[in-house]
């Protein structure tokens, strides 16, 4: 009960006013200020409260009706089912330190065949990877999409690499058939840079001279769903183009590369995740202009031992496809 609503009421009856009332949310009565109860953000009175109970999961006051499950609450069970629908999108929890760049993981799994149950495989793949969780997506045939909260590329490597014996045995025992029918998204917190590196960036990926370049690192051509196509940069940072775009800057809080092919490899992934990274990174160096090509950042990569140690798989893979760009 609130003390200031508590002393107005008795002002009032000092005054020689009537107490101050209210409504019941539920059935219309009229009520004492001070004796209503404050249920669902609902107010309600001693009556209509016997409606209620508190969730089991979340301990939030719910409406009988919709608790389900031993007492637990829509939101609960929508939260606790293991592939969530398109929309979902949960507070992001952030992961890793020693990084201002945070990286957030959408990787479509699609399945060569339907014998498999869903539900099932995606509760195994957020078991070895609870830092993910897993929804619908419209571009997938049969299968979902794992996507992972905001996480450091150290915290990723290390996610990874503990769960990769059980993620190869999974990958083993389901048919996946990821390339050439999805892609792999990735997210870089939009915090991490200022307007003019955000701005270079877009200009970066849609200068012609390097979509060559992009296409040999994200493994597919630049097509309908990852363009490449000059414009001006003012519409790309205010929203103003479609997504489908090899960086979309639409999210609020992210800029997000789609350029890359699907895959369920841990070595494709971790190239396309050390890209996101370096590139982040490299666009924030001195002598990044606008009208740098790709040509610099692979000689600030491959030239300085300190970022080419760093990002280790993808410098093998720039010098195993080198011929392709």
């Amino acid at each position: 009960m609130n003390s200031a609503d508590t002393e107005s009421g008795r002002s009032n009856a000092n005054r020689g006013l009537p107490p101050l009332t209210c409504a019941c949310g539920r059935c219309g009565r009229l009520l004492a200020y001070e004796d209503r109860l404050m249920l669902a953000e609902l107010t309600v009175c001693d009556a209509c409260s016997d409606a209620f109970s508190l969730c089991v999961d979340c301990n939030a006051w719910t409406l009988l009706t919709e608790l389900e499950a031993e007492n637990s609450c829509s939101a609960c069970r929508q939260a606790a089912l293991p592939i969530q629908a398109y929309a979902y999108k949960p507070e992001p929890v952030f992961f890793g330190t020693g990084s201002k760049l945070f990286l957030g993981l959408e990787l479509e799994l699609n399945l060569e065949e339907r014998s498999c149950d869903l539900p099932t495989l995606a509760g195994a793949c957020l078991q070895i990877l609870p830092y993910c969780y897993a929804k619908k997506d419209r571009s997938i045939r049969y299968g979902f999409e794992l996507v992972s909260h905001p996480a450091t590329l150290n915290y990723h490597r290390t996610a990874w690499a503990q769960a990769l014996p059980a993620w190869n045995r999974i990958r083993q025992t389901h048919r996946f058939c990821c390339a050439g029918q999805t892609g792999i998204h990735v997210h870089l917190s939009k915090a991490f840079f200022s307007a003019a590196e955000l701005a270079k960036l877009v200009y970066f990926c849609n200068q012609p001279t390097n979509r060559d370049f992009l296409a040999a690192i994200g493994q597919r051509p630049l097509g309908h769903w990852s363009r490449s196509e000059a414009g001006g940069i003012k519409q790309a940072l205010s929203g103003e183009y479609d997504r489908y775009r090899v960086l979309n800057c639409n999210p609020a809080a992210t800029v997000e590369l789609r350029l890359f092919n699907g895959s369920e490899r841990w070595e494709d992934i971790l190239k396309n995740l050390e890209f996101a990274d370096a590139i982040g990174h490299w666009i924030k160096q001195p002598d990044c202009r606008p009208g740098c090509d790709y040509r610099h950042f692979l000689a600030w990569l491959l030239g300085n031992p300190q970022p080419s140690g760093g990002y280790a798989c993808l410098s093998d893979f720039i010098r195993q496809h080198i011929d392709l760009l």
